[in-house]
């Protein structure tokens, strides 16, 4: 056995053990106040913040009868619309669409499926097609277990790829211990040809016994945990706007040239020198899972079992057409006729009317008023986004910003062809603000209420008057929201919606060689994932905590975890790399905390269960360390 040590010598013909160097992310000057120092600073924080309470004491003294008289009203309101929507969803007509469908689009034949491979950094999920060079770069505990280390290294000295091939080629004595790498390996090729579909379902026979049936299942499961990170790789995805999103990113950055919308990854080193085709391959793939998810309709649901919808459709045609589609394609014609037979896309709901606007295809005088001034209202005002599910937040800030600086991309003759596909009457003589309140009846499951209504009258004034100083003011607070969220999470963002408006601003404000922007593009990959059905967009970076913790509650539910020590104390050393951390720079007014695990983040409403989860399975663990080494 090697013993790991911590060693400055640079890698050599000799055998002397290779430096070890971690890279950085790009740098980037942050939006994060930074706290008082001095004496003084101390005291003129104190001293507003006694004044802002102050102010609104004050506030609150003069204004209870009429705060009071408004909160009453809205509460009369709020129990009259959910009544009006309860009656409305009980009547909803349709239905939902299988999940599991034939996979109608095969596999192009220039990409073969099975020549992806899935890259587990310490939890860190990626996709990759062709083998790498640097395939578990990042995995610090999987490599050190493989290359037969008896010290696992710390975190400020991180297990690289070259330590991991020194460590197998240096070792001081033979030893008759089976090859780890090799079964590692094994045991990784398995997980990735059973998420690609490639291995059938196994058939289903009767056991002998409930232990016989109890023990099958948890050696299956254990066979799809990933041997070098310990987690239970998975996907993660089922929105079918999700993917759009990234698109569109991806066209106006790259003022629509599909090779630059998907390039080489610069980061990927494939063996034999091949070039890298990770970018073209995913193209093709995002294109074969939409289509594999288009209703028989023609159209698109919001989601991959829903009825097919103005949004879905419209975003999902956009996207295809982005990607290269052409507009005789069948599939696209189909998507086409669903949409202009429902009338043309002036009837998408709000989402869907602010990303068309984005990239030049809907009118920003075809939607209610998103003034930027709501990033300015107090946490205690009932319309302040600090008050907002945090994934309403988040899109909700972007958005806002973009409606402020009314965004249009640059002319495209692309943008030109689809503007004239999209709609049935000639783009210049849509009346857009007819359209503001405009929804499909396929997408409208929650009826605009009367007090949307009224609210978007009064916006739409306050537009016209609008003070242009305040506008600049708010602007830059809701910029602060956005890049504060990005270094929050660094740069992976709460949501795969957020993170590509969040990316579109950083690009728009900073531009491509930004640092900020260079982080957006690094975390991509994260969000992205491959399945028999295609490639396609999550709806997080992963559910690796859940998915591991409710596996080895699993095996110990069973009473077997002590049949599998390796496997289940590989978990253990994840849920340590990826422990809670909280920020320790000052969050904005506003802004909801946001506790980060690296496998997923988990928003302060929601990171009770999680914590719980948890927790039952540390308690598990300290019996088992004390039962095995007693």
């Amino acid at each position: 056995m090697t013993v790991l040590t911590k060693s400055r010598n640079q890698h050599n013909m000799s055998g002397d053990s290779p430096s070890m160097s971690s890279s950085g992310a790009f740098s980037f000057e942050s939006v994060v106040p930074k706290p008082p120092t001095t004496w003084s600073e101390h005291m003129r924080s104190v001293l507003l913040a006694a004044g802002r309470m102050l102010s609104l004491f004050l506030f609150f003294f003069f204004t209870w009868p009429i705060l009071l008289l408004f909160h009453g009203l809205l509460t009369l309101l709020d129990r009259h619309n959910r009544r009006v929507v309860l009656k409305h969803q009980q009547r909803w007509p349709f239905e939902s669409v299988p999940h599991v469908r034939p996979v109608r689009v095969a596999v192009s034949r220039e990409f073969p499926i099975e020549n992806w491979h899935l890259r587990c950094e310490d939890g860190r999920q990626r996709w990759c097609y062709g083998e790498l060079l640097n395939e578990e770069e990042g995995n610090t505990l999987g490599k050190a277990q493989a290359a037969g280390l008896t010290i696992l290294p710390s975190e400020d000295v991180p297990m690289v790829g070259e330590h991991y091939e020194w460590a197998a080629g240096n070792a001081v004595t033979p030893t008759k211990e089976p090859d780890m790498r090799a079964i590692k390996a094994k045991q990784r090729r398995f997980l990735e040809q059973y998420q690609l579909g490639l291995h059938n379902t196994t058939e289903i026979r009767r056991r002998a016994s409930p232990e016989d049936a109890m023990r099958d299942g948890v050696e299956f499961l254990l066979r799809l945990q990933d041997p070098y990170s310990g987690h239970w790789p998975n996907d993660y995805s089922g929105p079918l706007f999700l993917t759009p999103g990234f698109i569109f990113t991806k066209f106006i950055v790259a003022g629509g040239d599909i090779r630059k919308m998907f390039p080489p990854h610069r980061d990927h080193q494939h063996k034999n020198d091949e070039p890298c085709r990770c970018g073209e391959a995913e193209r093709v793939e995002m294109i074969r899972y939409l289509r594999n998810y288009m209703n028989k309709d023609g159209g698109f649901g919001q989601h991959t079992e829903g009825h097919s919808t103005m949004l879905g459709t419209a975003l999902n045609y956009v996207a295809l057409r982005f990607m290269g589609v052409p507009a005789d394609d069948a599939d696209a014609t189909r998507a086409r006729a669903w949409i202009r037979s429902h009338g043309g896309a002036v009837s998408v709901p709000t989402w869907g009317k602010v990303w068309l606007c984005i990239v030049g295809l809907y009118s920003w005088d075809g939607i209610n008023p998103i003034p930027p001034e709501l990033s300015l209202l107090p946490a205690w005002f009932p319309l302040s986004q600090g008050r907002l599910w945090c994934h309403s937040r988040v899109i909700s800030v972007p958005f806002s910003y973009l409606y402020g600086i009314r965004w249009a991309p640059e002319p495209h003759p692309l943008l030109e062809a689809l503007r004239q596909e999209l709609y049935t009457e000639p783009y210049d003589q849509i009346q857009w603000d007819q359209h503001q309140s405009n929804i499909c009846n396929l997408d409208c499951y929650t009826p605009i209420s009367s007090t949307y209504k009224l609210v978007a009258v009064l916006l739409k004034l306050y537009e016209k008057w609008h003070i242009k100083s305040l506008r600049r003011h708010a602007l830059e607070v809701a910029w602060s929201h956005v890049a504060y969220d990005d270094e929050d999470t660094k740069f992976i963002c709460l949501g795969p919606v957020n993170k590509a408006l969040d990316m579109l601003l950083t690009w728009i404000r900073e531009g491509e060689n930004s640092g900020r922007y260079q982080n957006h593009v690094s975390r991509l990959a994260d969000y992205i994932y491959m399945g028999p059905e295609g490639m396609r967009v999550c709806g997080y970076n992963g559910s690796q905590l859940w998915d591991t913790s409710f596996a080895v509650q699993a095996v110990c539910a069973c009473n077997m975890e002590l049949l599998y020590p390796q496997q289940m104390f590989s978990p253990t050393t994840t849920w340590t790399l990826r422990r809670f951390r909280r920020t320790r720079s000052q969050r904005l007014t506003s802004t909801a905390i946001v506790r980060r695990v690296h496998g997923i983040l988990v928003p302060l409403h929601s990171r009770g269960k999680c914590q719980t989860a948890l927790l039952r399975v540390f308690v598990w663990f300290f019996c088992f360390v004390t039962i095995r080494f007693r």
